[in-house]
């Protein structure tokens, strides 16, 4: 009964917030498009939680497919006064099932499961058996449970809906949570999950190159990931915020970009780095990228805006960054602490591993590799030197590269490739494309022939050596 009270707490203060946040007034664009400054909403949240004497609340808004802020109020555990954070868990119940039912639907509509054919095809060498009958797997006719049914093929439940018979012992609605994680759990180990970037040569394995020589200041990535569903945004400026640019995915965070002011930054997605919050400092959890763009002009603006609070993204990523000067640095957490990683020669390569924590020169990714060796061995700068490593570390298979940028910081262009093609570019006049206003576009499209395409758009062609 108190589970349930908490949970309906909860549930009120929720409803409350989000009237309070859909409600009128005035109201000015932040950097990441959240409606700010945010202090009355966070009053009003305050409040709402201590009159509705829930525990605590975490909350994220989400717009276009992103989460452009996310903040925690209140204490995770009251009695040893543990506060709230983004990553706190609460018991949500049954409302799994739909998330659990969705991603595997998911996997059936992009062609990964096949309803009709029995779980253990699935699962490898880790075969599930029938509830309460040791050393029997499922038979060739079992399929996975529907929800809490208690309706049973030859072999065991199936798949496809059963009867809505209630079975009191809950051992089929166990079943179904059983099956259907392992199975998910599977395909995605098989095929490839866009939500676990644990692999530095698996999904997000994405190269970044930034160089500077030659009166040339340029910026290159690889964006790597089983998700062709790419999007560009142009952002014109606002009051005191930069005009930017930023590329990314139909269902996620913006993955990098670049401002009026010549300042690039993008994204590497990294194992568990055992990132620790400096005592003292607040913690930022919003669009680390979209901030940076928005209210940053160089290298040394983005060290200043990491100095001042702690930075959650750094548990799982690191950000390269270059500015029009030519100056570059990788922010990342390493050796303990937040470190500002600069190159000692005339380029900087950043892929998916912490720079700081290698002492003896082993660096553990050929991509990285690959790309010092060309860069290394490169009499000047072009942009068809940087076009040449983005071309020999892209990727196939299961985290293909979707898109490549070159960055021209100096002259504030981008040319853009679609799925590792080098042969066909897109180019952009950052100056040019603010000038027609916010908009968002789906990257794929710019790259149809031109007699199918839309308006919006730079030039198509051959690359410029």
């Amino acid at each position: 009964m108190k589970a349930t009270r908490s949970l309906l707490q909860r549930t009120l203060a929720a409803a409350a917030i989000l009237t309070a946040l859909l409600s009128g007034g005035t109201r000015t664009a932040s950097p990441g498009g959240l409606p700010g400054p945010l202090d009355e909403v966070r009053a009003k949240i305050a409040r709402l939680v201590d009159e509705k004497k829930a525990p605590s609340l975490s909350l994220a808004v989400v717009r276009n497919g992103e989460i452009i802020w996310e903040e925690a109020f209140g204490l995770a555990d009251i009695e040893k006064k543990t506060g709230a954070t983004p990553e706190t868990l609460y018991p949500i119940a049954s409302a799994t099932k739909p998330f659990t039912a969705t991603a595997l639907m998911t996997l059936v509509e992009r062609g990964l499961v096949d309803l009709d054919k029995p779980v253990n095809t699935y699962l490898g060498k880790a075969p599930l058996r029938r509830p309460g009958v040791d050393g029997v797997p499922f038979g060739k006719n079992d399929r996975i449970p529907s929800g809490g049914s208690g309706r049973q093929g030859p072999g065991g439940p199936h798949l496809r809906q059963g009867s809505l018979e209630k079975n009191r012992k809950g051992e089929m609605t166990r079943l179904t949570n059983l099956v259907a994680s392992a199975l998910i759990a599977a395909c995605l180990a098989s095929h490839g999950s866009a939500a676990s970037p644990t692999s530095p040569s698996g999904p997000f394995g994405c190269t970044i190159v930034m160089a500077a020589r030659d009166g040339l200041v340029l910026a290159g990535n690889n964006e790597d990931r089983n998700h062709p569903q790419t999007v560009v945004t142009f952002i014109p400026a606002s009051g005191s915020y930069h005009g930017r640019v930023v590329f990314g995915y139909d269902d996620g965070y913006v993955q990098g970009g670049m401002n009026d002011q010549g300042l690039f930054i993008d994204g590497n997605a990294l194992r568990p780095t055992g990132w620790r919050p400096e005592p003292g400092k607040p913690t930022f959890n919003g669009q680390v990228m979209m901030v940076v763009l928005a209210t940053c002009a160089t290298c040394e603006d983005v060290k200043t805006f990491f100095e001042k609070s702690n930075f959650p993204a750094l548990s799982r990523a690191r950000f390269p960054v270059a500015d029009r000067s030519g100056a570059s640095m990788v922010v990342e957490y390493g050796q303990g602490r937040v470190q500002f990683v600069k190159s000692d020669t005339w380029f900087q390569v950043a892929t998916n591993f912490v720079i700081s924590n290698v002492v003896d020169g082993g660096f553990p990714c050929w991509r990285y590799r690959a790309a010092d060796e060309i860069m290394s061995g490169a009499k000047e700068l072009s942009l068809g030197l940087i076009r040449e490593v983005l071309e020999k570390t892209h990727q196939e298979g299961n985290s293909r590269t979707v898109y490549s940028n070159i960055y021209d910081l100096k002259r504030g262009t981008v040319h853009v490739y679609s799925l590792g093609n080098f042969e066909e570019v897109v180019a952009m006049d950052l100056a040019e494309e603010l000038k027609k206003g916010q908009r968002r576009l789906d990257l794929p499209s710019l790259f149809k022939p031109r007699s199918q395409e839309r308006g919006g758009r730079g030039p198509r062609g051959p690359d410029p050596k």
